[in-house]
């Protein structure tokens, strides 16, 4: 199933549930931040930032989102995820992905599975800034940091796919404590 298909699914689960959920491009951003995470296993609290609070989430729509969750693993796993994002001509008349939607998802499902160590590990927080930026949080950001990452804007645009493996290659690498190339040489 290709991921339009996955969010058409979605979209008519929503619709059917009569609930307003998280948008397709921010779901996007979110489960690509979960498959992310240094285990297979999802959190129990995984389906919260999805849906209002308190809603209980039919078995089909948790179904498409499982099967969402996976098919993103397996294409960050093998190196060739695509973002969804809508894209829109900015003030130099270049087509450019309207990042902000998808970047604020997965900076969401980083916070899902980010406890310790990850919480206070400067370097995913680095490999975040951009991301953040591009979501609009510039919270803590110094002025000068800002007019950087402002000049460097549209090269951010263009490497999230890389940001996102980047995350992967970091968070692997300090869960397992080794470089993630050995662990598949070892399987």
């Amino acid at each position: 199933m290709t991921i339009d298909e996955y969010f058409e699914k979605y979209d008519e689960a929503v619709h059917r549930a009569g609930i307003n959920a998280m948008p397709p491009d921010v779901l996007h951003g979110y489960v690509s931040a979960l498959a992310c995470s240094p285990t297979e296993d999802l959190p129990d609290n995984w389906l919260a930032p999805v849906f209002p609070e308190g809603f209980a989430v039919p078995e089909d729509l948790e179904a498409i989102l499982l099967e969402l969750t996976e098919e993103n693993t397996d294409a960050i796993d093998e190196g060739e995820l695509v973002c969804l994002m809508r894209w829109h001509e900015d003030d130099k008349g270049r087509e450019v992905p309207d990042a902000a939607a998808w970047c604020s998802g997965f900076i969401k499902g980083i916070a899902v599975f980010a406890g310790e160590p990850f919480a206070s590990d400067t370097k995913l927080a680095m490999l975040l800034e951009p991301m953040r930026f591009l979501a609009g949080d510039t919270t803590g950001i110094s002025e000068i940091k800002l007019k950087t990452l402002e000049a460097m804007k549209h090269e951010f645009l263009e490497q999230v796919e890389y940001l996102v493996m980047e995350v992967w290659w970091h968070v692997r690498e300090l869960y397992y404590g080794e470089d993630p190339d050995l662990l598949d040489e070892e399987e």
